[in-house]
């Protein structure tokens, strides 16, 4: 197994629900978006290999309470998204089955996905009874989890792996009542 590490920044748009028509208490939340993960190294003890990623989407689930300016959530996500693009650099990642290939590369076939739960501390700004700003911050764990990577649809794969580390975020959020 090759060792790797990823750096993922993922930029999502999410819409979600914190606040079910109530001033405390449990509260449920639901997010959609769009997730832009952005180049991701794989390293190895011969150089790195720099991945090109597509666009992707993300879901998430919260469940929350909220203590009047303060709102704690335990969060869970999902994201998905395609490769676009290699690098193989000096590296070289395997073309057929006896060659390798060199330098960047179009035709490349596989995906990234990670999963993440986290728990969240929150602080409301404003927001009685309407509109709302939210900015608070998260720890928790992710997987990301590489599948079928190739170079060229018809070259043999060469990551297929997944790596669980220690998460951190930092949350902004606008949100209203429904």
């Amino acid at each position: 197994m090759k060792k790797f590490s990823s750096a993922l920044m993922v930029g999502s748009i999410l819409t979600a629900a914190p606040a079910l028509a109530q001033d405390t208490g449990v509260y449920l939340g639901l997010g959609a978006g769009v997730v832009e993960a952005g180049d991701v190294d794989f390293e190895n003890t011969a150089g790195d290999v720099i991945a090109d990623t597509d666009y992707g989407w993300q879901g998430e689930a919260l469940v929350g309470y909220d203590a009047g300016p303060v709102r704690f959530e335990v969060e869970g996500s999902y994201t998905n998204f395609d490769l676009n693009a290699l690098d193989a650099g000096t590296v070289g990642v395997p073309a057929n089955a006896t060659e390798l290939a060199f330098g960047p590369q179009s035709l490349v076939n596989g995906e990234g996905e990670i999963w993440s739960g986290m728990l969240n501390a929150l602080i409301d700004i404003g927001g009685n009874g309407g509109i709302g700003f939210s900015v608070g911050g998260g720890v928790g764990i992710s997987n990301a989890r590489f599948v079928n990577v190739r170079s060229f649809a018809t070259g043999p794969g060469f990551i297929d792996d997944s790596d669980a580390r220690f998460a951190w975020q930092g949350v902004a959020q606008v949100y209203a009542p429904l």
